[in-house]
């Protein structure tokens, strides 16, 4: 059976030291007996009742005789199995960084080796650190490893040795290919003197709270390195270079695939930033960053949706619909005077004559451009302007356009009046000139001078773009109709039996025709007319449309005997026909049949 060596009670002045030799028993002592133990090999189980700290060397085949009680091996001291004596453990001097659970070990390589291929959770432990810092040799992280790196609050330093390719050891971490690996939670940095990179990377990293340090390196100097993979900036993580160094780099690197870093993070990346072949997605953080590229970046490999920058960052590099605007925020503003939000976040709205208006409730606005084109067919003629923004009328514009404001609607149904069918109804317009603004939601005239393909209206210094409106913009009357003025931001298409009267195109005499009841196809951005008969009688159906205008430019004596003007005759605005013009408003009408107001000072 077993052998024991005891030390009872009684033997309260006993000790025994043990500091070489081979033991096949087990070894106890009760009360004040001590046992010092510096060597040697051990068979059995070691056990004290009340002595701690007793162990500083010495091979154990039973772990529980050494490691079980920590309390048994001396300050300074750890207890890990043999490399040079297979099937036991040492006692050696030496602390513990990390633990995979309970399991301890000496260095981040010993855990990382102990976790193969298992999904595993590595932490850093608090009594190791010095000052909150554990200082240890760089760490090469295999393929189809699956680890955690908790760094538990703690700073990991890699002040020893450092690892990579033969020939290129320089690295802090080496994290290889086909591999999923996260540091969360604390700092690494790196004062070895021949660590370059703090981490090179080859997997698929996540970065959850962590703050890269790489003010202490040498050489290169990259925080970062990113050759391929997947790589998530997250939480609270911070990325700072050292002066001359690089924050990171998302690089092409020979066959691999190309790496995509991902930044989402409220930390800040401080130092250059490397775009060399790989793919970079800013969503948030704080960069006070320059860009480095070379002959392997295209177009598109940055796209910035979000964050908060000490520089402006170039047009190229933001995602489509989104742009820089002036930081607001008092707690960043001063570092970072620049932010990147999409288009409708920064009031900044983008509107197509003929599609879909995408507000219908409104929003507040900085900014918006309005993109139309107008057709050969349609210089010269009158066109539909309502729009969801005030705007204000460009000498630009008058270059191309006149503008109208509609005055009133005027029609006559006496055969001595304005015209000979009763049916023609004026649309009395007045042109409107630059400095000018037309209000939002509101119907007015405009006339091209000359075909423009995609023409850009553009409205700064605005405050919203309004919600869509669907009463009645504008009402007028006359003996027998009323007429109220509508507006659409969606194509609209009436129903058989509405009493919808929709603008179509006009011919060359200015006369325009009207789609009246039924399937009448309105393109967004257009306003229309809703004819309501007085009574019974009244046949809205038929009505002609005419513009009428009020230009200052007519505003002057007109000599009606001018055969060249081929005038049929000149009416007052009652409609009653006169031989000359008469002082105030008088309506011109040509052989041709058209009309023309001429206010007689």
């Amino acid at each position: 059976g077993d052998s024991y060596l005891y030390m009872y009670p009684s033997n309260a002045n006993m000790s025994l030291t043990i500091t070489g030799g081979e033991f096949d028993t087990n070894i106890a002592t009760w009360g004040d007996g001590t046992i010092d133990i510096s060597g040697g090999t051990f068979n059995g189980w070691i056990y004290s009742e009340t002595q701690e700290g007793f162990i500083t060397g010495g091979y154990f085949i039973d772990e529980e005789a050494a490691e079980l009680d920590d309390a048994y091996v001396a300050d300074g001291y750890i207890c890990v199995p043999a490399t040079d004596k297979p099937g036991y453990y040492i006692v050696k001097q030496g602390s513990f960084i990390c633990a995979i659970g309970t399991t301890k070990y000496e260095t981040l390589a010993d855990a990382v080796a102990a976790a193969g291929t298992a999904e595993t959770t590595i932490t850093l432990l608090t009594e190791a650190a010095t000052d909150g810092v554990i200082s240890g040799d760089g760490v090469v992280v295999p393929t189809g490893s699956n680890i955690t790196f908790d760094l538990n609050g703690l700073t990991y330093d890699v002040s020893g040795e450092t690892v990579g390719s033969s020939g290129t050891k320089t690295s802090g971490f080496q994290l290889l290919q086909g591999s999923n690996i996260t540091f969360k939670n604390g700092t690494l940095k790196a004062t070895s003197p021949t660590a370059q990179m703090l981490i090179q990377n080859y997997s698929n990293l996540t970065l959850e709270d962590v703050n890269l340090d790489g003010t202490t390196l040498s050489g290169w100097a990259y925080a970062l390195s990113n050759n391929c993979g997947t790589i998530n900036l997250t939480g609270s993580t911070s990325i700072t270079a050292k002066t001359g160094g690089r924050a990171f780099d998302t690089c092409k690197y020979a066959s691999y695939a190309i790496p995509t870093v991902n930044i989402n993070t409220t930390g800040a990346i401080t130092g250059p930033i490397e775009a060399t072949g790989g793919k970079l997605n800013i969503e948030n953080g704080k960069f006070d960053v320059t860009w480095v590229t070379d002959a392997n970046y295209t177009a598109g490999d940055i796209q910035i949706t979000g964050g908060v920058f000490s520089a402006e960052p170039a047009d190229e590099y933001l995602a489509e619909g989104y742009v820089v605007v002036d930081n607001t925020d008092e707690a960043t503003m001063a570092q970072y005077p620049y932010t990147v939000k999409s288009k409708e976040d920064a009031g900044i709205f983008e509107l197509v004559h003929g599609e879909p208006y995408p507000y219908p409730e409104g929003r507040a606005a900085t900014s918006v451009t309005y993109r139309r084109t107008f057709m050969a067919d349609e210089v010269n003629k009158y066109r539909s302007w309502f729009v969801p923004f005030d705007y204000t009328i460009t000498e630009e514009d008058e270059e191309n356009f006149k503008f109208y404001k509609i005055h009133l609607i005027s029609a006559s149904t006496d055969l001595n009046g304005l015209v000979e069918d009763a049916s023609v109804v004026n649309i009395n317009i007045e042109r409107v000139g630059a400095g000018t603004k037309l209000s939002a939601n509101r119907p007015y005239v405009i006339v091209p001078k000359q075909a423009i393909e995609n023409h850009i209206f553009t409205a700064d210094n605005i405050t919203k773009i309004y919600a869509e409106d669907n009463t009645s913009r504008l009402h007028e009357e006359t003996t027998e109709f009323a007429y109220d003025f509508y507006g659409t931001y969606r194509e609209f298409k009436t129903d058989n039996g509405m009493e919808w009267l929709a603008l179509s195109k006009q011919g060359e005499t200015g006369k325009i025709s009207w789609n009246a009841t039924g399937n009448a196809k309105l393109q967004s951005y257009v306003w229309y007319i809703k004819v309501t008969p007085r009574t019974e009688n009244d046949d809205y159906s038929k009505i002609i449309f005419v513009f009428v205008e009020e230009d200052e430019a007519t505003q002057v004596s007109f000599n009606v005997t001018n055969e060249e003007n081929e005038i049929e005759g000149i009416y007052t605005l009652g409609g009653i026909k006169v031989e000359e013009p008469v002082k105030g408003l008088n309506i011109i009408k040509f052989k041709d049949g058209k009309t023309k107001k001429v206010q007689i000072k």
